[in-house]
């Protein structure tokens, strides 16, 4: 007679068999998650203290209030710059869901959008190109690139306010004057 018919039969017979073998199974189960989360605790105590940081909700716009929640991390990956207080802060720039909020992630206290360092200058634009305030720009004239970084703070009337570095900064004034000035906008 072949064994799966005798199997069955012999269980139909002596149920307790089936149960043992369920019991069986159950604390094989438990004994391979209770192994696992063993495991999981000593690579979290492996990491060594942790830290408090501050993530995005949702995904965040240019000049939108901070939405933040605080999570736990390991203190060996908070990056360095990470936000203390999330309170009166607006987005810088894009901020995606879950990301941790840095200094470099928000506007200053004084609400520029300049990067720290940078100088604000006036630029008269031949052709107005929308760009807004927060997205990032090259400034160039007469087909030569005078700022090859900037980021629009503002606007006042047909003047375009734009934070470029230091070195750039005196060009720009020279430049609107021509009344050749473009501003490029870059992703």
């Amino acid at each position: 007679m072949p064994v799966m018919p005798r199997a069955r039969r012999l269980v139909a017979r002596r149920p307790w068999i089936q149960w043992m073998a369920i019991a069986a199974i159950a604390i094989a189960v438990a004994a391979l998650v209770a192994d696992a989360m063993a495991g999981v605790d000593a690579a979290q105590r492996a990491w060594g203290t942790t830290a408090h940081v501050w993530v995005a909700t949702h995904d965040l716009e240019m000049g939108e209030p901070l939405t933040v929640e605080v999570r736990e991390i390991p203190a060996a990956v908070r990056p360095p710059g990470a936000i203390d207080d999330p309170r009166d802060a607006v987005a810088r720039h894009t901020i995606g869901r879950g990301e941790i909020v840095t200094t470099v992630d928000v506007v200053d206290l004084d609400g520029s959008f300049a990067p720290p360092d940078w100088l604000v200058a006036p630029v008269r634009e031949s052709l107005p190109s929308g760009a807004t305030t927060g997205e990032r720009v090259v400034v160039v004239s007469d087909g030569f690139v005078v700022a090859p970084e900037g980021v629009v703070v503002g606007s006042v009337d047909d003047v375009t306010l734009v934070a470029v570095p230091p070195d750039a900064a005196p060009l720009l004034p020279a430049a609107s004057d021509t009344t050749r000035v473009a501003l490029l906008r870059s992703p």
